[in-house]
C-alpha cells in the first residue's frame, strides 16, 4: 500500500508550533500555499488567496477578534489558545485601567476649572466610549507584540533563523508580558484611588460613577463594536487613501502582490535560454 505523499499529510499547525523544537520542521512540512497563508496570518493581512472582498473582512476580523479568534479562526493561523488568552486578559485589565484612568482626568480637569462649581456628573457612556477607544487600540499594539510577525518560523520576513530571530521574539513576547502587568498594576491603583475619590468627595456621589457597570459596558463596546470598526476602517484602506504601506489596507496589499506577480513574470521572460534568443532581423549575418 503506497503511503500518503509529505503535502497531503494533515498537519496541525498549533499544536506543532508549541514545541520550539518542532517549529522549523513544521514549516518545511507545509505546502507553499499554507506557507503564504501563514506568512499572511502573522502579519495580520488583509487578503488571503483567492478570498473576495467581503470573505478577506470576515477572515481578518475573525482571525484578529479577541473573542471570536477562539472559535473563528483558520486552522493555519500561528496564534495558540494561550496567545489569546493573554490577550484577552491584557485586554481586560487594560480596559479597567482605562475607565478608572479617563474617571481621573475628568475628576482632574474639572478641579483645574474655577468657574466650575462642584461636580458635573460623568455619563458611563462617556467614560466607556472614550476608553473603548483606547482598549481597542492597545488591543492592536499587544497583538503585534505577541506575534512578532518578524520573527515568528514562517512569518512574513522569514527572519526565524537569521538576524537572532528567537531572540527577537523572546523580547517582543517579554515587553508584552511587561505591557499586561503594568497595565493590571495600572487598574489595581487606579480603582484604589478612584475609590478614595469618592469617599473624600461625597459631592461626587458613588452613583455618578458605577465600577462594575462602566468597565463591563466598556469592554462590550471595545470589543464588539469599537474594535470591528476599526478593523473595517484599516481593512478599508482610507487612511492611506489605498495607497500607502501600514495603511493602505487590502487595496494596497493586492497592489503590491500584483507588482510582485508581474516582477516574477518577468523575470522568467527575461531568463528565456540562449538557443530560444531570435536576433532582430537588421543583426543578422545571414
Amino acid at each position: 500500500m503506497a503511503k500518503p505523499k509529505k503535502e497531503d499529510q494533515p498537519v496541525n499547525v498549533e499544536n506543532l508550533l508549541q514545541d520550539d523544537n518542532s517549529e522549523c520542521s513544521v514549516v518545511e512540512e507545509l505546502t507553499e500555499k499554507d506557507r503564504k497563508i501563514i506568512q499572511k496570518l502573522s502579519s495580520r493581512g488583509y487578503h488571503l488567496p483567492d478570498y473576495t472582498y467581503c470573505q478577506d473582512f470576515v477572515q481578518f476580523l475573525c482571525n484578529n477578534h479577541p473573542i471570536l479568534g477562539f472559535f473563528l479562526s483558520h486552522k493555519l493561523h500561528p496564534f495558540t489558545v494561550f496567545d489569546r488568552i493573554f490577550c484577552l486578559v491584557g485586554s481586560a485589565a487594560f480596559g479597567l485601567a482605562a475607565t478608572c484612568g479617563v474617571f481621573l482626568l475628568i475628576f482632574y480637569l474639572h478641579q483645574l476649572d474655577d468657574e466650575v462649581g462642584g461636580w458635573v456628573e460623568v455619563h458611563d457612556w462617556v467614560l466607556a466610549g472614550w476608553a473603548a477607544v483606547l482598549n481597542s487600540c492597545f488591543d492592536m499594539t499587544l497583538w503585534y507584540l505577541r506575534s512578532c510577525p518578524c520573527c515568528q518560523p514562517g512569518a512574513r520576513y522569514d527572519m526565524d533563523m537569521r538576524c537572532g530571530g528567537p531572540g527577537w521574539v523572546w523580547l517582543g513576547r517579554s515587553v508584552a508580558g511587561l505591557i499586561v502587568l503594568v497595565a493590571a498594576a495600572s487598574a489595581l491603583t487606579a480603582f484604589m484611588l478612584q475609590t478614595w475619590l469618592i469617599e473624600e468627595n461625597p459631592e461626587i456621589g458613588a452613583e455618578s460613577f458605577s465600577f462594575l457597570s462602566s468597565w463591563s459596558l466598556e469592554f462590550g463596546l471595545s470589543l464588539f463594536i469599537v474594535s470591528p470598526i476599526m478593523f473595517f476602517i484599516f481593512f478599508s484602506g482610507i487612511l492611506g487613501c489605498f495607497r500607502f504601506p501600514f495603511l493602505g489596507g487590502r487595496p494596497y496589499e493586492i497592489r503590491r502582490e500584483q507588482k510582485e506577480n508581474m516582477q516574477k513574470e518577468n523575470k522568467k521572460k527575461g531568463a528565456k535560454p540562449v538557443k530560444d534568443y531570435v536576433p532582430p532581423s537588421g543583426d543578422s549575418d545571414v
